[in-house]
């Protein structure tokens, strides 16, 4: 299977992708698409170049604020700073566990675009809200580490972002 990152269009089958998580799968079908339109938010799909209308997974980023308080960081933050919300990533349900990796595939697409964001304008870190226990673990094997008050909100500084795109 070779999958290529495209930025979603009307053209990706967004009713039939099932992940397991019902809000996440009727979010990509009835909200994407209209939050992009609306520019407050970009959903980026997971496709197999040799079927590329099957929707194999995806995520969204989106540009916001959080409590500098709140960021784990080494140096003092001000009250408020910019960062980039990953607001959700979903994987197929059939392909969950199955060694292909694309969790990881389009997390790292994610952290890449975020490098480049942070460049052209500005960002201290990217931010997750994990779903759950399960999902939070998946975040902090890449170095995402908790609020100190929300052990769900999860943060990667972009400090760390760039070490990760840079990484051999």
């Amino acid at each position: 299977m070779q999958v290529q990152v495209q930025l979603l269009t009307s053209a990706h089958d967004r009713a039939n992708f099932r992940c397991g998580e019902v809000d996440l799968d009727r979010w990509l079908e009835t909200q994407a698409l209209q939050q992009q339109s609306k520019n407050t938010s970009r959903t980026f799909v997971l496709v197999d170049e040799a079927n590329p209308e099957a929707v194999l997974g995806f995520y969204a980023l989106t540009i916001s604020q959080a409590d500098g308080t709140a960021v784990p960081s080494k140096r003092s933050l001000p009250q408020v700073v910019p960062v980039i919300r990953l607001g959700r990533l979903a994987i197929r349900e059939d392909l969950q566990g199955k060694g292909f990796r694309l969790g990881e595939i389009l997390l790292l697409n994610a952290i890449e675009r975020v490098v480049e964001v942070s460049n052209l304008g500005s960002g201290v870190a990217l931010v997750v809200d994990a779903k759950h226990d399960k999902a939070a673990s998946f975040y902090r094997k890449y170095g995402f580490r908790a609020s100190p008050d929300s052990p769900l909100m999860l943060y990667l500084p972009i400090s760390v972002c760039r070490e990760l795109v840079m990484a051999p």
